[in-house]
């Protein structure tokens, strides 16, 4: 394996160390107390709990954990709006790559 092959795999996984290390950061957050009590103030409905699974399922291919929606809910009290700013995002952002020739349907 050539010198440059070997860079490009310790920039990989040195990448994948500080995505995994974000994701760590993130979920001790909820360890706090005053978080978990927060989150603990919000249960979504059926309906937001589908609109989210399926936007996700759609858009990434699986389900995510609802910890941030319940999280964001609880301290705006506006759960719709966060939906609804996901989904245009999403939206916007495939019309994008599509009028970039990134993508085709």
């Amino acid at each position: 394996m050539g010198k440059r092959k070997i860079k490009l795999l310790m920039l990989g996984l040195m990448d994948r160390i500080e995505q995994i290390n974000a994701i760590l950061v993130e979920k001790n957050k909820y360890k706090n107390k005053k978080r978990i009590s927060i989150y603990n103030s919000v249960n979504l409905t059926k309906e937001q709990v589908n609109d989210t699974e399926n936007l996700y399922t759609e858009n990434y291919g699986k389900k995510i954990p609802l910890i941030w929606h319940r999280s964001y809910t609880a301290y705006t009290g506006n759960f719709d709006k966060t939906y609804e700013d996901i989904q245009e995002g999403c939206e916007g952002f495939l019309d994008y790559l599509e009028k970039h020739g990134e993508i085709h349907y």
